[in-house]
């Protein structure tokens, strides 16, 4: 019975430990699993049938059994398989050992110590034997458990590394975008910036033009009423310009405008200054915290500049002359600047009819005084 366990339970070990299945050996694996059939049929036989009739076949049992297992531990030696090395020697002491016993009960060998337990020698050797095997195995097996763990470190650390680079990667690109936003931004801010030059500049004569001019105006009479300070307003009119665009054409006009408007910029130079043009041949020039004589100051030296620039047409050089109306006063209120427009418009039309610049010197209305000088 035990002898048939044997192969019973070695053939089912050696199935298993050198890895014989029907997909890799499918004839071998049927043939081991009858052999293991028949051993389990053939122990469970001797329980009931008599001693001599079961040890001939047990022996035979043995015999196919242990030549299976050598055969198996043979093939898988020739297709490398590390284990089958050392499963190969153990079944060739086992085999060896089932070989003598059956020799001896066939009368071949005689019966003594050593033939009747040889079995078991060559069973204690194989035992050894397949412990080495499993040890062995137990060492690879821990090996690719290692290796497979450094594998999946190395995994992890390539993993991380190209985490930290994609990172690395999308902070440069964030970086490259905002610096693209920022020259955008920049871009946009230095066109929004062209463009409301542009639509404060009179194209023709390249000072600001009326609609701005109201609007600095608005503020400077605000800013001059909240800290008291004097504002200068100067309202220049080319004499006779109508005649002269008339006579000459509207294209020697325009010049002529245009150097009436570089006569005025040459004298208007502070940061808070201002000069634009209002409508036609009426220009504007708009001088906060500046007092009475101050803003006669800089209309005289508009009107002497423009009057001794020559301004020639063909082989005829012209010179001509500018009125003046000048307002300076300290706001008595934020809004004043009709008052204050309407009494450079006065000023100017006094001097209109006489040539030159007059100056109207205001106070909150209704008191309101002019000197013409």
């Amino acid at each position: 019975m035990f002898l048939n366990l044997v192969v019973l339970f070695g053939g089912t070990f050696s199935l298993r430990f050198i890895n014989v299945t029907p997909a890799n050996h499918p004839v071998l694996n049927r043939l081991t699993v009858g052999v293991i059939v028949m051993a389990g049929a053939m122990a469970t036989a001797g329980l009931l049938v008599p001693y001599r009739l079961m040890i001939l076949p047990t022996i035979l049992i043995a015999f196919i059994g242990c030549t299976t297992m050598l055969v198996l531990s043979i093939v898988r030696w020739l297709k490398k398989d590390p284990a089958a090395r050392y499963y190969t020697l153990a079944w060739v002491f086992m085999l060896f050992g089932g070989i003598v016993l059956a020799l001896s009960k066939f009368t071949v060998l005689p019966r003594n110590l050593l033939t009747e337990n040889a079995t078991q020698v060559g069973s204690a050797i194989g035992v050894i034997l397949l412990s080495m095997a499993l040890a062995d195995r137990l060492n690879r097996e821990k090996k690719r458990a290692f290796e497979a763990q450094q594998r999946l470190l190395l995994e992890e650390r390539k993993a991380r590394m190209a985490q930290e680079k994609s990172l690395r990667i999308q902070q440069e690109a964030n970086t490259l975008l905002e610096q693209r936003v920022q020259e955008r931004t920049r871009d946009l801010e230095s066109l929004n910036d062209q463009l409301r030059e542009l639509s404060a500049t009179d194209a023709l004569t390249g000072l600001k033009n009326r609609g701005h001019f109201d609007r600095t105006f608005s503020s400077a009479v605000v800013k001059a009423y909240r800290f008291s300070q004097p504002l200068s307003l100067l309202l220049l009119d080319i004499d006779h310009f109508k005649k002269f665009n008339d006579t000459h054409g509207h294209l020697v006009g325009d010049d002529c405008l245009q150097m009436v408007a570089n006569c005025i910029r040459d004298y208007v130079t502070r940061p808070q200054d201002l000069a634009a043009r209002y409508g036609g041949e009426e220009f504007v020039v708009l001088l906060p915290d500046t007092p009475k004589e101050g803003a006669l100051r800089v209309a005289e030296k508009i009107r002497s500049r423009i009057e001794e620039t020559g301004f020639r047409v063909s082989d005829e050089v012209l010179h001509l002359t500018v009125s003046i109306g000048l307002c300076a006063v300290c706001p008595s209120q934020a809004d004043a600047t009709k008052d204050i427009f309407s009494w450079a418009d006065g000023a100017l039309y006094e001097a209109k009819g006489v040539g030159g610049i007059r100056s109207s010197s205001a106070s909150p209305p209704p008191f309101r005084e002019r000197n013409l000088s």
